[in-house]
């Protein structure tokens, strides 16, 4: 799908990944606590990226 279809959005299969905000939300549902203040690296971590 390209990325206009997409709404601009990066899919989880690209060279660097999940986006900041991908990280985030997936975070967000799994309930891990302190994700306003990770860097990108930190949920990815959590998430078991």
């Amino acid at each position: 799908m390209s990325a206009s279809r997409r709404g601009g959005q990066r899919s989880h299969s690209g060279a660097q990944g999940p986006t900041k905000e991908q990280l985030y939300n997936e975070a967000e549902q799994k309930g891990i606590e302190g994700r306003s203040k990770m860097d990108k690296a930190e949920p990815k971590r959590a998430l078991g990226h």
